[in-house]
Protein backbone atom coordinates (compact mmCIF):
# COMPACT_ATOMS: atom_id res chain seq x y z
CA UNK A 1 0.00 0.00 0.00
CA UNK A 2 2.70 2.42 0.60
CA UNK A 3 5.08 1.71 -2.05
CA UNK A 4 1.57 2.55 -4.29
CA UNK A 5 1.94 5.79 -2.55
CA UNK A 6 5.36 6.23 -2.74
CA UNK A 7 5.45 5.81 -6.57
CA UNK A 8 2.28 8.38 -7.19
CA UNK A 9 4.79 11.25 -4.96
CA UNK A 10 5.91 14.26 -7.74
CA UNK A 11 9.27 13.59 -9.37
CA UNK A 12 10.98 16.11 -7.11
CA UNK A 13 10.45 13.65 -3.82
CA UNK A 14 11.58 10.50 -5.85
CA UNK A 15 14.49 10.37 -3.84
CA UNK A 16 13.08 12.23 -1.01
CA UNK A 17 9.78 11.72 0.38
CA UNK A 18 9.17 8.59 -1.58
CA UNK A 19 12.85 6.96 -0.59
CA UNK A 20 11.87 7.57 2.84
CA UNK A 21 8.25 5.88 2.62
CA UNK A 22 9.40 3.07 0.84
CA UNK A 23 12.10 2.64 3.19
CA UNK A 24 9.90 3.06 6.56
CA UNK A 25 7.22 0.39 5.15
CA UNK A 26 10.04 -2.19 4.56
CA UNK A 27 11.91 -1.72 8.14
CA UNK A 28 8.13 -1.89 9.79
CA UNK A 29 8.01 -5.47 8.47
CA UNK A 30 11.98 -6.61 8.45
CA UNK A 31 11.93 -5.76 12.36
CA UNK A 32 8.94 -7.76 12.41
CA UNK A 33 10.62 -10.82 10.82
CA UNK A 34 14.10 -10.36 12.58
CA UNK A 35 12.17 -10.21 16.20
CA UNK A 36 10.73 -12.58 15.80
CA UNK A 37 13.69 -15.17 15.22
CA UNK A 38 15.20 -14.15 18.16
CA UNK A 39 15.09 -16.10 21.28
CA UNK A 40 15.54 -13.21 24.18
CA UNK A 41 12.42 -11.47 25.02
CA UNK A 42 14.47 -8.31 25.12
CA UNK A 43 15.46 -8.05 21.28
CA UNK A 44 12.21 -9.17 20.33
CA UNK A 45 10.57 -6.19 22.40
CA UNK A 46 13.12 -4.12 20.86
CA UNK A 47 12.52 -5.02 17.44
CA UNK A 48 8.74 -4.56 17.87
CA UNK A 49 9.74 -0.74 19.11
CA UNK A 50 11.59 -0.72 16.09
CA UNK A 51 9.18 -1.53 14.27
CA UNK A 52 6.24 0.80 15.96
CA UNK A 53 8.71 3.43 15.42
CA UNK A 54 8.50 3.15 11.81
CA UNK A 55 4.97 2.75 11.93
CA UNK A 56 4.96 6.38 13.15
CA UNK A 57 7.57 7.53 10.73
CA UNK A 58 5.03 6.63 8.26
CA UNK A 59 1.85 8.37 9.26
CA UNK A 60 4.01 11.69 9.95
CA UNK A 61 5.45 11.38 5.86
CA UNK A 62 1.35 10.94 5.61
CA UNK A 63 1.45 14.11 6.99
CA UNK A 64 4.27 15.50 4.94
CA UNK A 65 2.26 14.71 1.37
CA UNK A 66 -1.12 15.79 3.13
CA UNK A 67 1.05 19.61 3.94
CA UNK A 68 2.54 19.49 0.40
CA UNK A 69 -0.90 18.88 -0.57
CA UNK A 70 0.19 15.48 -3.38
CA UNK A 71 -2.86 13.29 -2.14
CA UNK A 72 -6.10 14.12 -1.64
CA UNK A 73 -7.02 14.87 2.52
CA UNK A 74 -9.41 12.33 2.18
CA UNK A 75 -7.35 9.34 1.24
CA UNK A 76 -4.63 10.42 3.68
CA UNK A 77 -7.25 10.39 6.22
CA UNK A 78 -8.04 7.01 4.92
CA UNK A 79 -4.61 5.42 5.09
CA UNK A 80 -4.16 7.11 8.42
CA UNK A 81 -6.90 5.65 10.52
CA UNK A 82 -7.74 2.72 8.12
CA UNK A 83 -7.21 -0.82 9.31
CA UNK A 84 -3.68 -1.21 8.15
CA UNK A 85 -2.47 1.37 10.31
CA UNK A 86 -4.64 0.89 13.71
CA UNK A 87 -4.41 -2.77 13.61
CA UNK A 88 -0.77 -2.92 13.00
CA UNK A 89 -0.46 -0.32 16.00
CA UNK A 90 -2.88 -2.41 18.38
CA UNK A 91 -0.77 -5.70 17.55
CA UNK A 92 2.40 -4.06 18.15
CA UNK A 93 0.86 -3.19 21.81
CA UNK A 94 -0.67 -6.97 21.99
CA UNK A 95 2.89 -8.70 21.08
CA UNK A 96 4.90 -6.40 23.67
CA UNK A 97 2.31 -7.38 26.14
CA UNK A 98 2.61 -11.19 25.34
CA UNK A 99 6.39 -11.25 24.92
CA UNK A 100 6.79 -9.19 28.49
CA UNK A 101 4.09 -11.81 30.41
CA UNK A 102 5.60 -14.64 28.93
CA UNK A 103 9.00 -13.68 30.22
CA UNK A 104 7.47 -12.65 33.99
CA UNK A 105 6.07 -16.04 33.98
CA UNK A 106 9.45 -18.13 32.99
CA UNK A 107 11.16 -15.83 35.47
CA UNK A 108 8.90 -16.45 38.25
CA UNK A 109 8.40 -20.82 37.60
CA UNK A 110 10.93 -22.51 39.59
CA UNK A 111 11.53 -26.69 40.03
CA UNK A 112 9.54 -27.33 42.92
CA UNK A 113 11.36 -27.73 45.93
CA UNK A 114 11.01 -31.16 48.73
CA UNK A 115 10.81 -30.01 51.91
CA UNK A 116 13.66 -30.36 53.95
CA UNK A 117 12.24 -32.67 56.02
CA UNK A 118 11.30 -35.06 53.26
CA UNK A 119 15.29 -35.16 52.47
CA UNK A 120 16.23 -35.76 55.87
CA UNK A 121 14.41 -38.96 56.45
Amino acid sequence: MMYRVAKRLPDIEKFGLASQVRRAALSLTNNIAEGHGRYHFLDQIKFMLQSRGSLEELIDDLNVCEDEQYLPVDEIASLKTGLAITAADRWFTYAICVIKRTQKALLRYEEPRQPMMTLMG
